[in-house]
């Protein structure tokens, strides 16, 4: 297949979205509430998790996530459906 071939055929989206929405999607409702939450706060707020925080508790549930992956689902620029938290 050609690079023309593939960009006309569009983006390639997993199933479930970014690796943090599928892991959102596991999460018992509270903790997805409480995520979801966390990811929403404000830039400024000090009550902000920074990406490398929240990446680092995940990680200590035993989920396999990276820091970049926790970015761009925050800014929204991922392929999932979850709600996009404000900038």
């Amino acid at each position: 297949m050609t690079l023309r071939d593939q960009l006309e055929a569009g983006p390639v989206r997993k199933p479930g979205g970014c690796a943090l929405g599928r892991i959102m999607d596991a999460l018992s409702v509270e903790d997805r509430e409480a995520l979801q939450a966390a990811l929403d706060e404000p830039r400024g707020s000090d009550d902000r998790f920074t990406n490398l925080e929240l990446t680092l508790m995940l990680q200590q549930e035993g989920f396999e996530i990276h820091l970049k992956t926790v970015e761009t689902h925050r800014k929204g620029g991922c392929s999932c459906e979850h709600p996009r938290a404000p900038e």
